[in-house]
């Protein structure tokens, strides 16, 4: 099972360095997900990166980026998917629901499923079924679990048989995002 990471929304202090940080420890992904910020900002956090990891980098809804920079691939809205489906990399989404998971799966798509728990980073952001159930869908493209995943529930993830998991919260709001990606991906390892 893959561990993603996604970014925080707003950008914070040392970040990029706590991002060369954890792809020196064996971060396979990051999302760069920066919605309030302008194109510019991003670019140049994107600058801020190790280039030896840009290929492990996926920005969300920047198309003009994912082409500029040797960059892994990109995270559109459900609405965009068609008109980019020829697109090189990795093209990811995200889901609220076993539903639109189902009618959004295809081969080489990474679908994000969300709230799979009581989020960490959205106060008040639960889900409203059992959305662990994807986990065991036949299906064509990946299925990431996310949404208020810790070290106290990542195993349970990985038995559901989701392809990877992705964290937010866990790592970014606390002191210790280094100390806590080692734990969770200790955890996924073992």
């Amino acid at each position: 099972m893959r561990l993603i990471v996604i970014s925080p929304e707003s950008f914070i202090q040392n970040e990029s360095q706590i991002v060369n940080k954890l792809f020196e420890l064996g971060l396979e992904c990051l999302h760069i997900r920066k919605p309030n910020a302008d194109i510019e900002s991003v670019r140049k956090f994107i600058r801020t990166i190790d280039f030896s990891f840009h290929p492990n980098l996926i920005v969300h809804c920047h198309l003009p980026l994912f082409e500029e920079f040797e960059i892994a691939g990109i995270h559109l809205k459900a609405q965009e998917l068609n008109r980019h489906k020829e697109a090189r990399g990795i093209i990811s989404t995200s889901t609220h629901s076993i539903d639109e998971l189902i009618a959004l799966d295809r081969p080489g798509l990474q679908l994000f499923i969300s709230p799979v728990f009581e989020s960490i980073s959205k106060t008040g952001y639960y889900s409203e079924s059992d959305l662990l159930k994807a986990g065991s869908i036949c299906r064509q493209g990946q299925f990431i679990a996310l949404g208020g995943i810790s070290d106290q529930n990542i195993c349970r993830i990985k038995r559901e048989g989701f392809d990877g998991a992705a964290v937010l919260g866990h790592l970014w709001q606390t002191r210790s995002p280094v100390a806590n990606f080692i734990h969770l991906k200790q955890l996924i390892v073992d």
